[in-house]
């Protein structure tokens, strides 16, 4: 996945793929672990809003 993700990044124009790569994997690792904690969707939601934030600072 950490590739699929590196792939996005550089097509994303990101000046360092690989650590937006990385950043994004632990953002969604956190967001599908704590959806599964809390049965909920709203990490996930959160989660789109804050990759949004770092692909903008890219």
């Amino acid at each position: 996945m950490r590739g699929d993700l590196q792939e996005l990044a550089r097509a994303a124009g990101a000046a360092d793929p690989g650590a937006l790569a990385d950043q994004l994997s632990i953002l969604l690792d956190g967001a599908m672990s704590q959806s599964l904690i809390t049965g909920s969707p709203e990490p996930a939601r959160q989660a789109r809003t804050m990759a949004a934030t770092l692909l903008s600072r890219r």
